[in-house]
């Protein structure tokens, strides 16, 4: 569903897709700027459990960045409850948002979990700075009026929508790929669409992150966990040069 961001210079977008951690300070942005970091589908809290190398390099690159920056996470809910505490020692956190993720990308459960988590964080101590978005209605097919009631509260009625909250239902988004994320992009280039602000900085964990992953759960058999590294050219901390 669209949405519409009140006096919005949309946001460009410079997309990096680091291969290694190591590589990720090379796209540091000396500007105010707002990043997203984009991790892989299916991070459980098993995998989570094992990911204190990559939280603590994401922690170490968000410390770095510019007073004015605003960081995003666009992750599984049980990660990105294990990275927050990460990341509050840099940032201060700011919101939540449960979005919306389509049937397919959906993590398997007992009880289906339909909902990423997009957490917002920022180096500055105030409140969030954005623009005021607001989500289109949706009409009823029988009477043609908004589905939204306002009740008492008819003098807060706008003619396009409602204020956006921290629930995104009215969209989906797919983790498995990076084009399945757009609609967060999207709505960000709006959202933080204001001074001083200019580019929003994609940062595409999806190789990396699930790299970092593997490496974790195979070093809990070392032998086999050089090997690994070995192969793909990174440098072990379990062997001395």
């Amino acid at each position: 569903m669209a949405h519409w961001s009140e006096n919005a210079q949309r946001l460009q977008v410079q997309e990096y897709r680091p291969r290694r951690s190591e590589a990720l300070e090379a796209y540091l942005p000396q500007e105010p700027a707002v990043c997203l970091f984009l991790l892989p589908h299916g991070r459980t809290d098993a995998i989570a459990r094992q990911s204190e190398a990559l939280y603590q390099r994401i922690s170490s690159f968000c410390a770095r960045l510019h007073a004015e920056s605003v960081v995003a996470i666009l992750t599984s809910p049980p990660d990105a409850a294990r990275l927050l505490p990460f990341l509050e020692k840099e940032l201060r956190f700011q919101l939540w948002v449960a979005v919306k993720v389509t049937p397919e990308s959906a993590l398997p459960a007992l009880i289906p979990n339909r909902h990423a988590a997009l957490m917002i964080l920022t180096r500055y101590r105030k409140s969030l700075v954005h623009t005021k978005t607001r989500i289109q209605y949706t009409y009823c097919p029988a009477c043609g009026r908004t589905t939204k009631d306002y009740g008492g509260k008819k003098h807060v009625y706008h003619e396009y929508g409602t204020l956006m909250s921290d629930v995104w239902r009215d969209t989906e988004v797919d983790l498995r790929t990076r084009d399945g994320c757009e609609p967060v992009v999207d709505r960000l280039r709006d959202l933080f669409g204001l001074p001083p602000y200019k580019t929003l900085f994609l940062y595409n964990l999806h190789e990396w992150a699930q790299v970092e992953s593997d490496l974790a759960t195979e070093c809990e058999k070392p032998s086999l966990a050089i090997e690994v590294m070995k192969q793909r050219r990174i440098r072990c901390p379990l062997v001395r040069d």
